[in-house]
């Protein structure tokens, strides 16, 4: 009993919001995410190789440019080598933003920050570009260029925010990509490209986190 005491539960929600400029438009969309951290107390590490648990409940954030692509920034982060050493995942990407660290203290302060933080484009998840929201086939990585986060094809990440909330989780995007379904009951990969650093799989993961 006395070690559960020492166990500590950290529990937020908050709102990502991207925007996207195409041929001199904003388009905006946003997702509540919500994020579990369990730390785990020192005096326990007997055959445990990690302090904390971490599970992500919500989606990916869309951006829907229609009747072009959409814009997607995924749950998981870049493993593309030239993002892997910035890009975040959902559950240490608002941590990062304010500049805390996945420790107790960053923990504990976290909920209490509640002000609009800039998330630099340097931290954001997988972003990708789907061509056709029927098809997870035309689904393409994206890596941001220069001081303008050009995106390619004359798409480019204008900002993106985070702010704690309250609100209830974003449940949209099954309707938007409706091969989603089908691939949750899949171990298999919706996508596997190659960005010139080896394989790089996309999973129902990187939309949604139930």
């Amino acid at each position: 009993a006395a070690y559960l005491v020492a166990f500590q539960i950290h529990t937020y929600r908050y709102r990502l919001t991207v925007e996207v400029e195409a041929g001199g438009l904003v388009k905006s969309g946003s997702s509540v995410i919500q994020v579990r951290w369990i730390t785990i107390p020192p005096i326990i590490p007997m055959g445990i190789i990690k302090d904390y648990e971490v599970f992500v409940q919500g989606e990916a954030v869309v951006v829907d440019l229609s009747p072009q692509p959409m814009v997607i920034v995924g749950l998981y982060g870049d493993e593309d080598p030239s993002r892997s050493l910035e890009s975040k995942s959902a559950y240490n990407l608002l941590l990062a933003a304010h500049g805390l660290k996945a420790n107790r203290e960053g923990l504990s302060a976290i909920s209490s920050l509640k002000h609009v933080v800039e998330v630099p484009v340097s931290l954001l998840p997988k972003l990708i570009i789907l061509r056709n929201p029927h098809d997870p086939k035309t689904i393409q990585l994206v890596t941001p260029v220069g001081a303008t986060n050009e995106i390619g094809n004359g798409y480019r990440l204008r900002s993106a925010t985070a702010q704690i909330t309250d609100a209830t989780l974003t449940q949209v995007i099954s309707a938007k990509l409706p091969w989603l379904d089908d691939a949750a009951r899949s171990a298999r990969p919706v996508a596997v490209l190659d960005r010139g650093h080896g394989p790089q799989p996309v999973f129902h993961n990187d939309f949604v986190e139930e």
